[in-house]
């Protein structure tokens, strides 16, 4: 359903963001924050989890941070009890005209404690589906349906990065039949500050980066796999990984990745990705599920091809044999078989690098969708 496009009357309106994590807000949503004070808008975000770097970036685009108790694991109903309490208090003090909540546990947190104190405007973007089910044709419980529904039916917007989750939304008895939805191509990327970057030299061999967090659903296991199966026909291949490890209860799920050092060069993931994508000459994201690809959408933007699954999220981000190559998930055969035919025809990266760039410009656009979300917040905006 196509969202009636109107713009707020008023100059400046007081704007709350809802997320789990400041550093992933500032990374991915930076440019729609920047674009929102620029405006002329107060802002607030609000956050699990905190840095004093990320405080001082925030505090330097012009908006204010608090931060409230976001519990782990799925939606729960007692457990999240203190999370909606605290939004709730810090909503009725800063008074927003419009809650933004992003991903599914803060959106659905955010638009409980908004309706309580009769916020005017109410926008939920679903990034991502993580936490309502791990199984496509899996049903989330009752309690977790439940909740996810009353924030829902609280929405005056909803967001969704692809069609297949708007789909999955909808199966699920979730989406209202009122509600505007608009499909939405992830945050996009600042294409000035991701620019395309030359390719590094060939020579012998080339260079395979991925950049994610620590998390097996990512691919990062099929990643090193692939790697070790390569590494037997081309030792002189790359495999970079670049990983940021799990915390706190998640914290149990990080890969053991010294079994992959004798294949795959690892270091901590860089809170600025770009020098690291302008080394490589492949990027690679064998993910299992996504709202859409963000790292992958980077990576474009820097004049990179990637490998990436050929899922729902990930899909969206590659031109086949054009801007990259769509393996399976799970696949590691496949994915290694991807990666081995870049390095039978090398030649074909320049003009691939060429066509990722165009992807990015043409689709992913932070500008561009960052003006669509002003429409959808019903916000001013100049130009």
């Amino acid at each position: 359903m196509a969202l009636t496009q109107r713009r707020s009357v008023g100059a400046s309106r007081r704007v709350a963001v809802v997320a789990a994590d400041m550093r992933q807000l500032l990374r991915i949503r930076g440019p729609l924050l920047r674009v929102i004070a620029a405006n002329g808008h107060k802002l607030l975000c609000l956050t699990g989890g905190v840095a004093n770097a990320d405080i001082a970036e925030l505090n330097g685009i012009g908006a204010e941070h608090r931060e409230f108790p976001l519990g782990l694991g799925p939606i729960r109903a007692l457990g999240d009890r203190r999370g909606v309490e605290q939004l709730t208090a810090d909503f009725v003090a800063w008074r927003p005209n419009v809650v933004l909540g992003l991903g599914l546990k803060p959106m659905v947190l955010a638009a409980i404690a908004a309706q309580r104190t009769a916020t005017p405007r109410i926008v939920l973007i679903a990034s991502s589906l993580e936490g309502l089910s791990r199984a496509r044709d899996e049903r989330p419980g009752m309690a977790t349906r439940w909740l996810a529904r009353r924030a829902l039916k609280a929405a005056h917007a909803l967001v969704v990065h692809n069609v297949e989750h708007e789909q999955r939304l909808r199966e699920f008895d979730l989406v209202p039949p009122t509600l505007p939805l608009r499909v939405l191509p992830g945050a996009g990327v600042d294409l000035m500050r991701f620019a395309a970057q030359p390719l590094p030299p060939i020579n012998d061999s080339l260079v395979f980066a991925m950049i994610t967090r620590r998390d097996r659903s990512k691919g990062i296991v099929e990643f090193c796999e692939a790697a070790r199966r390569v590494k037997v026909k081309a030792p002189a291949t790359r495999f970079l990984l670049a990983t940021s490890p799990l915390q706190g209860q998640d914290a149990r799920k990080n890969i053991d990745l010294a079994q992959y050092v004798d294949c795959v060069e690892t270091a901590t993931a860089p809170a600025d990705t770009r020098a690291l994508i302008a080394g490589c000459h492949v990027f690679v994201l064998p993910s299992h599920e996504e709202g859409m690809a963000h790292e992958v959408v980077e990576a474009l933007a820097c004049g990179r091809p990637a490998i990436t699954s050929d899922i729902a999220g990930c899909r969206e981000t590659v031109d086949e044999r054009v801007s990259g190559v769509l393996v399976p998930p799970r696949d590691t055969l496949a994915l290694a078989a991807a990666m081995e035919s870049f390095l039978r025809r090398p030649d074909q990266l320049t003009w691939m690098s060429q066509a990722s760039r165009h992807k990015a410009e043409r689709r992913f656009d932070a500008n561009a969708i960052a003006a669509e979300l002003l429409d959808i917040l019903e916000l001013t905006h100049r130009g």
